[in-house]
């Protein structure tokens, strides 16, 4: 028997890389080469998920053994073995691939030991020769070989154990990397908090967010981090923290800070905890402002053309009078012409307060408003109003769709969206009035069965002095969407001519002022 120290050969799983066992594996083969006085020793090893075994080393009289000798679970006397559970001693001349060899002394004698793991399965098979006329292998060689093979069998299990956690790690490393380039190439700052309260991970841009600097905050307290900011920007971020902490998804806009417009998102973490993503929207707000100014100017650019054509046209009436009436001597002449004069400039001083209507700049009282009320209430007075031949509807939404709104602004632009769709439907038809509730905003739909429009007609529709009516000035729908976009909403328009247009305004669940 092996002494003590020896035995540690077997501990395969101390620190034994998968490269190194193919060289341990050759030691044990060697060991037992000198302990049973084997003239041959050959180690087979099974591939993991298979029922095949591979020479895995081989010592002696077996290193003749080609190196892609292999067989499988229950083929031949090996793969028998292997199969059984149960050692084998074979006395007498043996020629098999997976037991003798081709060439050199004949064998007299072998052992075939199979090597199991704790769970019975047999993990590799060990095979020991001697020469023929050498003293063959008795019962207590079996014995001691079984004892070396089922210790073997727990170390190969116990290597293969190790190999696995090494890939798994080695896997989580390469993940963790790559999540971690990945969050430190987003512009926005991420960190998750675990269910104790300590920053379990965070990227680059969340530790300039929190502390002003590149440094790491992996491993801190939460609240010392929070605490260390100025006190409406942590009381606002521990606000966020603990409505995930309920289990509630939700944005926060957080106070403005050096300048900078921050909101922070948080998601509850399913083993509890709390995922937090800052974004800095500084830009982007002042981007967004930039192009209405310029989209400001464009529409100023074309209003003032318009507006002189508009005016143009009752100064031409206005000084036609004026002739008249210097050619005329009689007073029911004048009359009749200073008529024509006051509902020429009654015209004018109208144009003048829709333009300044459009100029000025709007200015939001918003408080909680009720959607379905609001749209129940335009829908009788529009009954009142439009003709017979005209069918109004309206469904309510389920619940209360309450928002923040200027309630008689956003009236005005509805009553505006309504006259167009009445008007559109001269000789009568269906206007429907509909609400819809979707993912952070409700839709107000004004749908008619009207005379629609074309493609160029709805591409200019918000464009300031166009209209499609013969009266019309031109301004009703656009100061209608000064209204939606001043609450945060947006307003789109679907037609087909003949077919019937349809309104759409989004308006977000939390719009403000």
């Amino acid at each position: 028997m092996p002494g003590e120290d020896v035995w540690q050969l077997f501990d395969l799983g101390a620190g034994l890389s998968p490269a190194d066992l193919s060289t341990h594996l050759s030691k044990v083969t060697k060991l037992c080469k000198a302990w049973f006085s084997a003239d041959g020793v050959s180690l087979f090893v099974r591939l993991e998920d298979s029922d095949a075994f591979v020479l895995a080393a081989q010592s002696g009289a077996d290193r003749e053994l080609p190196g892609a000798s292999s067989f499988r679970l229950g083929e031949g006397i090996a793969g028998t073995v292997a199969r059984s559970g149960e050692p084998l001693i074979l006395n007498g001349p043996v020629d098999h691939p997976q037991v003798g060899r081709s060439g050199g002394p004949p064998i007299g004698s072998s052992i075939v030991a199979p090597l199991t793991a704790t769970d019975g399965e047999t993990v590799g098979v060990l095979n020991m020769t001697r020469n023929l006329g050498t003293p063959r292998f008795q019962e207590e060689d079996a014995r001691t070989a079984t004892a070396l093979s089922r210790h073997l069998g727990f170390a190969l299990a116990n290597a293969r154990l190790v190999a696995r956690l090494h890939a798994s790690a080695e896997r989580e490393r390469a993940m963790a990397a790559q999540t971690n380039l990945i969050l430190n190439s987003l512009h926005v700052g991420v960190l998750v908090v675990d269910a104790v309260g300590r920053i379990e991970q965070a990227n680059g841009e969340a530790s300039r967010f929190l502390r002003q600097s590149d440094s790491d905050i992996v491993g801190e307290s939460w609240l010392k981090i929070v605490g260390r900011l100025p006190k409406t920007l942590g009381r606002a971020l521990k606000t966020a923290h603990d409505s995930a902490l309920r289990g509630i998804t939700q944005r926060h806009d957080l106070p403005k800070v050096a300048g900078r417009y921050l909101t922070a998102y948080t998601t509850p973490v399913p083993r509890g905890g709390v995922l937090l993503v800052i974004e800095d929207h500084t830009e982007q707000l002042e981007t967004e402002r930039e192009l209405q100014r310029s989209r400001r100017m464009a529409e100023i650019g074309q209003m003032t053309a318009a507006l002189a054509h508009e005016i143009r046209n009752p100064l031409t009436s206005i000084r036609g009078a004026a002739q008249m009436i210097a050619a005329d001597n009689s007073l029911e002449g004048a009359k009749k012409w200073a008529s024509v004069v006051e509902e020429e400039a009654l015209a004018l001083n109208s144009l003048c307060d829709q333009f300044l209507e459009i100029a000025r700049p709007l200015s939001l009282h918003t408080d909680d408003v009720n959607l379905n009320a609001l749209l129940e209430t335009l829908a009788s007075r529009t009954r009142l109003e439009a003709s017979e031949n005209v069918s109004i509807e309206f469904r309510p939404l389920a619940g209360k769709p309450i928002i923040k709104a200027d309630g008689p602004k956003l009236v005005q632009a509805l009553r505006n969206l309504i006259r167009n769709a009445i008007e559109a439907m001269p000789d009568g038809g269906e206007l429907s009035l509909g609400l819809r509730r979707s993912k952070g905003f409700v839709r107000i739909l004004v749908k008619d069965t009207g005379i629609g429009m074309t493609d160029e007609q709805v591409a200019k529709l918000f464009t300031a002095f166009f209209t499609t009516k013969p009266k019309g000035t031109g301004l009703g729908l656009c100061n209608a969407r000064r209204v939606v976009e001043a609450h945060g909403g947006a307003i789109h328009v679907k037609s087909r001519v003949g077919r019937g247009s349809t309104f759409e305004i989004r308006m977000p669940l939390e719009a403000s002022a």
